[in-house]
């Protein structure tokens, strides 16, 4: 059985198949896509809240929340806007 040395357009092609498969709201896209991404974090919180006006001071993705009593969490998106109101995004 011979061994094929795949080219680089062979695997672009692999890389944007597999890029297709994912999904904003997957946890590894998501994580890398919002950190620190406050552009895109207003555009999306915008939308979704319906708040024009809305502008994001800052972002942190999968932010722990520990809990001693209860279950601990870790939000999906926690955004602070100029206001000083926290905002949790959980996807």
């Amino acid at each position: 059985m011979e061994n094929k040395i795949k080219t680089e357009e062979e695997l672009h092609r692999e890389d944007l198949e597999r890029i297709s498969r994912l999904r904003l709201l997957d946890d590894d896209f998501l994580v890398t896509f919002f950190t620190d991404n406050i552009e895109d974090t207003e555009t999306l919180l915008r939308t979704i809240m319906e708040k024009k006006n809305l502008k994001v001071k800052s972002v942190q993705t999968q932010k722990p929340i520990r809990n001693l009593v209860r279950r601990s969490l870790s939000l999906d998106i926690f955004a602070e806007n100029e206001d000083g109101d926290r905002i949790d995004v959980e996807i």
